[in-house]
């Protein structure tokens, strides 16, 4: 089952959250782009709760004055932790002859880039992995270095896709790999 081309398709996360793949074929015959998106949905009903938080915070701080300076502290600083950590975008860009260009782009804007060259990527696999009390499976590209040591490349950690979205991945990635190989 190939999606090439199709955009906007709908997978799940091992969390449950709902992730939109898109793989665009760079050329016809050569490399790809994979993209995951995971779905940051607004909370609708947290203006009530925001609402009552802060009736609440101007109540205890009519009390305790200090609980008021420690709200103004730690609120923004978990909002620039929020911001640091959350995945907005996670993409590959395959492209044969050439390597692996792998971006992870947060929400506060900062991208993390990772290139492997064409000729240390050896092959893709789909790998069985024991992540926080659960088996869940992930996307990996075996890199053999110039010493012949085999190194493992996991990729989409951070959206975290189920089985399902990584066969298809895995499917195309595969397919470049071989016919570039033969």
């Amino acid at each position: 089952m190939s999606i090439a081309g199709f955009r906007n398709v709908t997978f799940r996360s091992v969390s449950g959250g709902n992730l939109e793949l898109s793989v665009e074929r760079v050329n016809p015959e050569n490399g790809c782009r994979i993209t995951l998106k995971p779905f940051l949905q607004p909370h609708s009903n947290s203006i009530p709760l925001v609402s009552i938080l802060v009736l609440l915070l101007v109540l205890l701080s009519a009390i305790l004055p200090y609980l008021l300076l420690l709200y103004c502290i730690a609120f923004p600083l978990l909002y620039v932790a929020y911001k640091f950590t959350t995945i907005q975008e996670e993409t590959a860009l395959f492209i044969p002859t050439v390597g692996l260009q792998y971006t992870k782009k947060y929400a506060s804007g900062y991208k993390n880039e990772t290139f492997i060259n064409w000729c240390d990527i050896n092959s893709v696999i789909i790998n069985e992995v024991i992540y926080s009390h659960k088996i869940i499976y992930v996307l990996t590209i075996i890199v053999e270095n110039q010493l012949k040591n085999k190194l493992l490349f996991p990729m989409f950690m951070g959206t975290m896709p189920r089985l399902e979205c990584l066969e298809i991945m895995y499917q195309e990635l595969s397919e470049i790999l071989d016919k570039q190989r033969r």
